[in-house]
């Protein structure tokens, strides 16, 4: 049986919200991917699609790790599958959609789960309360 609550962030995660929990043990760090390789010749057609989408996108975030590459190629096969079948009008279960937006969930592709993922575009934005800072505690 799984553990229960939600999923450990990323230490890089919390390192880009500066919000690294001093408790918790941040698990091993594997060096971050800086130059996305070409798709692996066993990935096949659509699959490399969503590769040359995605891995960009993950590296310029910063949150995609050597490590990440195996699980991205999982992504990337899974996703071919459930593309051949869509498009040839196929029934896909419930289980093949939900193991792939369980994979796509793991690199910040879905919502719930790209909200718990920081951007470089939040960190320029003022907060929208300090007008109210310093102008009495509430009553």
């Amino acid at each position: 049986m799984g553990v229960a609550g939600a999923k450990a962030k990323p230490l890089a995660l919390h390192l880009i919200a500066g919000t690294i929990p001093e408790s918790s043990d941040p698990g091993p760090e594997f060096p971050p991917v800086e130059q996305f390789p070409a798709p692996p010749a066993h990935i096949p057609a659509y699959g490399v699609e969503i590769w040359n989408r995605l891995g960009p996108e993950l590296v310029a975030a910063g949150v995609l790790q050597v490590v990440d590459l195996l699980a991205l190629e999982q992504l990337c096969y899974a996703w071919h599958q459930w593309s051949l079948q869509a498009r040839a009008g196929d029934t896909i279960s419930a289980a093949e959609n939900t193991s792939l937006r369980m994979m796509l969930a793991e690199f910040g592709c879905t919502p719930s789960s790209r909200r718990r993922i920081p951007t470089s575009g939040n960190k320029d934005k003022a907060n929208r309360f300090d007008k109210f800072k310093g102008k009495g505690t509430a009553a």
